[in-house]
């Protein structure tokens, strides 16, 4: 396996071969977008480091490598708060939705009081 087939981590090993048995190469293929925004935040070794440090690697590369790939994505979209600043978002936006619905229902009771006065909801 020569040239392109080589998977993106071999590549920026500058390996010769991807060899057979390669840990990268189901995760990242030649090309692979995903590593090329790993490599850029944290570096390429931060991938090989990664796989060893997991206790079951065959098992849970492909979730940890989507979970490095996510990180990356939101650090390059956030620098200083990378996917804490997406939490945040979102916890206000759950946030701002919870008080809209508290109101629909605040006016649901009203509307179903006054349409059913002698009834109690």
């Amino acid at each position: 396996m020569h040239g392109s087939a080589r998977c993106a981590v071999c590549q920026w090993r500058k390996a010769d071969e991807c060899p057979a048995d390669c840990h990268f190469r189901p995760h990242f293929p030649a090309g692979s977008q995903a590593f090329e925004k790993i490599k850029r935040v944290y570096g390429g070794n931060f991938v090989e480091i990664t796989y060893g440090a997991l206790p079951f690697p065959e098992q849970q590369a492909r979730l940890a490598f989507r979970a490095l790939e996510f990180e990356a994505d939101a650090r390059i979209e956030n620098p200083v708060m990378g996917s804490l600043g997406t939490v945040t978002v979102l916890q206000e936006q759950v946030r701002r939705l919870q008080e809209q619905l508290a109101s629909v229902e605040q006016k649901l009771a009203l509307f179903q009081q006054r349409l059913h006065p002698n009834n109690n909801h």
